[in-house]
Parts: C-alpha cells; structure tokens; sequence
C-alpha cells in the first residue's frame, strides 16, 4: 500500500465479477448506487509497493454470510496471472505500535492510502484508543469497517463513525465503553448499514437490540456469544423484514418464546442456534415456519429430538443441516431428515443413537455432497455399505469411528467422486488398505 512500507498489514481481493458484500441488481436509483463496483486498483500499483500481497480465491459460506478467504502468499514484483481485481480490504495491525504518535501516523498514513486508492474496506487489529478509533471517521469513501479485538470503542467513537454515510457493512469489538446510546447514533445515520457484526459483544444486552431493531434494511446480523439477550430483546428484532442471517450462538438465554418471536423473520436464510440448549420440540415448530432457511445449524442443542426434526423435514430449501453432538437422535429422526431432497451438508457426529439403519435412510439424498458421522460408536461396515449409494458425495468425515474395518473400504472405494475422507482415529483399519484404497480413488485425499 504506502511506498514507505511502514505498517504490517493483509490485502484481500474480490474479483470483479462478485458484487461487494453479496449485493444484488434493483431497480431503485437508491439501491443501484449502493451496489456500484468502486474503482480498480492495479495489482501493479500493489506490488511496486514494496510489500506482501495475500491473492484469494472464493467460495459461496452460508456461516460466514459473504464469501470464504482461502489466502496464498505472493512475493512483491513476482508476476501472477490473474484478472482484473479489485481491492477488497487492507487489514492493518496496531499490535506492533508503540505509542500515541505512532498511532496517530500509521493512522494518518492508511487514511492517505484508503482514501487516495478508493478501498472500500478496512478492518482494524490490535489496541486502538478511542481517539483512533473515532480518527477513522475519516475514512470517507469506505463501505466495510471492522474492529477486529483490542479497540477502544466508546459512545462518541460511534457517534463519529456513524458519519460515514456510505457504510454496508460494520464490525464491532466487546466492550464496555459504548451502549445503546451510542448505538442510537448508528440507527439514525446509516442508511445502507446492511451487516452488523457483534460477535462475543458481551455489553450487547435487550436494550441494544431495541436499538438494532430499527436498522429496517439489515440484511446480516452476528450475535453470536452475546450471552445475556433473552427473549424479550428478540422481540426488537421482529421488524427485520430484509434479515436473511441471524446468528446467536452460545446465546444460551433463548427459549422456545424466543424462536417464536424469530419466526416472523420471513426472509431469513442462515440461521445459527449453536449451544442454544433451551430450546425443545415446541421451538422447533416455529424454526419451521421459516420456509427459506438454507442454513441451519443446531449443534450442541441437547434438547432436539425425532419430534423436533418431524418439522426441520418441512424445510424443503434447507441445504445445510448441522446436528453435531445432538445425542437424542435416533433412528426416526434421520428417517425425517432423508426428506430433505436439497441437502448438500450434513453433520451427525456425535449422534451416537444413530445405527446402521438410520444410514440406511441417508441413502436416498441424492444431493449430498458433504457427510460428517465422526466420533460415532455404532457405524459398521455395513453402513458404509449404505453410504456407497451416495453417488455425489465428495466429502467424507470418519474420524474416531473405531468399529469400521478394512472390509468397509471396498463400499467407499464406490464413491467415485470422493475427493477427502478423514479415516483418522479408526484403529481398525490398516496402513494397507489405506494403500490400496489411494490407488481405486486416486483423486482422493485420505486423512490418515
């Protein structure tokens, strides 16, 4: 970025045929604004800089909402084929400054760079003060803001940054410097606040949300770890109508009133109840009534049972389904969930009152592509015999899956479009045949 090279930092790119942030085509002037791709960046201009640059490559996440950073190391001046990019954003690290005026520099230099090349994200690491933090209200052009730890953020830190005007997208540290009068700033200036993440925001309580509730256009919201919202402060949330992911886990004070409230949210399409262990069969029925829920993660919710799954099966767009550690699932319960004809990923590691049998049912998803059933203590070959009939399965995870034997790689060995299988921890198979089955599926990568 700066020719002096004076700041560690990441680039991260997207490529200029992803909207920024999952945008779409509309037709209103408004939203078309929104939705403008900024000004490239060459990658020449970054590399005659004088500093690493980090290329990606994407892919759709559910869980991460926007799209999965796989980062690789270029070396300044090395020469790469790639297209045209654009510069996502720079993630600069306060960690290694010393000082006050240190701050205020590096400070001063990336406003300078962010500013002068159009970048339109920038995601801060390390200890900033609350006079920093408030400084990157001058950051006038961005559309992404994050403070990723260590940030000082107070209630007049956010009344700065609420002048950003064009902000999508905003990332905020724990602590316990602002509220939700702070918050208040927020609501009423930012307009095209579209994702707000508030992840392990401890300070996050009812009140906030009541304040969050009147971001009528957010479309992603992160909550998870924000341990003391109950109930009540879902309700705030009900007015969402644009909210397609919602993430609370660990959220532990969530009942199934709580799910009654989140059924309104129409549009929603993530959803995350990790460690939600509250919620029972009732819940479920509500989690129901979300017909475009594409995403649902239930794990270490302890209390879903077969009943519970008789109404995720009426999610017919569900394609990700993760019931890790959901240790009251039989049988019945798989039976449930082999009516979802649009499932891609499932987990049921952990489940161990699922036997051979209940793989019987997982036999017929035709559409998966990912299966997890680790740690289990009732898998036999013969289920792995069941499993071969999964003719698109290009994951497979069996770690710590001790009963299995030799015998059942020859029905894996069927799965020709196996590319991973993790067969760590399974002690009964051997070295050997791990051999052997490298040769009958040569493209695929065993984890041993």
């Amino acid at each position: 970025m700066s020719k002096k090279g004076l700041y560690p930092f990441v680039i991260v790119f997207l490529t200029a045929s992803l909207f920024l942030f999952g945008c779409s085509k509309t037709d209103s002037k408004e939203e078309e604004q929104e939705n403008t791709l900024l000004p490239a960046c060459t990658y020449e201009s970054i590399i005659s800089s004088g500093v690493n640059v980090y290329m990606i490559k994407t892919q759709h996440d559910y869980l991460m909402g926007n799209h999965a950073i796989h980062l690789g190391i270029s070396k300044p001046g090395t020469p790469v084929d790639i297209p045209e990019c654009y510069i996502w954003m720079i993630m600069p690290d306060f960690g290694t400054v010393d000082g006050i005026n240190a701050e205020i520099g590096l400070l001063e230099e990336i406003i300078s760079d962010v500013n002068q090349k159009n970048i339109p994200g920038v995601a801060f690491r390390g200890r900033l003060s609350s006079g920093i933090v408030a400084g990157t209200s001058r950051l006038t052009n961005i559309k992404f803001l994050g403070f990723l730890y260590g940030a000082n953020i107070t209630n007049d830190a956010l009344e700065h940054i609420a002048t950003l005007k064009d902000l999508h997208t905003l990332k905020l540290a724990p602590g316990r410097g602002y509220n939700k009068e702070g918050l208040i700033h927020i609501v009423k200036k930012l307009k095209y606040l579209r994702h707000l993440d508030l992840n392990q925001c401890y300070n996050i309580k009812d009140a906030e949300l009541e304040c969050i509730g009147e971001l009528k256009r957010l479309q992603k919201l992160n909550l998870n770890e924000c341990v003391y919202i109950t109930d009540v402060g879902l309700k705030h949330l009900t007015g969402l109508e644009h909210l397609k992911a919602l993430h609370l886990f660990d959220c532990k004070k969530i009942t199934n009133v709580g799910l009654e409230h989140l059924s309104h949210l129409k549009q929603l399409e993530v959803l995350d109840l990790r460690g939600c262990n509250q919620i029972t069969g009732s819940g479920f029925a509500q989690v129901a009534k979300l017909e475009q829920l594409k995403f649902l993660n239930l794990m270490d919710c302890e209390n879903i049972s077969d009943t519970g799954l008789a109404y995720i099966a009426t999610l017919k767009q569900l394609q990700i389904l993760l019931l890790y550690s959901c240790k009251n699932i039989t049988d019945v319960g798989v039976e449930h969930i082999a009516k979802l004809g649009n499932l891609i990923k499932l987990d049921l590691s952990g489940c161990n009152n699922i036997s051979d049998a209940g793989l019987k049912h997982i036999s017929n998803l035709e559409n998966l592509q990912t299966f997890y059933f680790e740690e289990s203590t009732t898998l036999s070959d013969e289920g792995l015999e069941h499993l071969s009939k999964l003719k698109n399965l290009q994951s497979l995870y069996l770690e710590k899956c001790e009963t299995i034997t030799d015998a059942g790689l020859a029905h894996i060995a069927k799965l020709k479009k196996l590319q991973t299988l993790d067969l760590r921890g399974c002690m009964e198979i051997t070295d050997e045949r791990v051999v052997q089955l490298h040769k009958e599926l040569p493209r695929c990568e065993i984890k041993r």
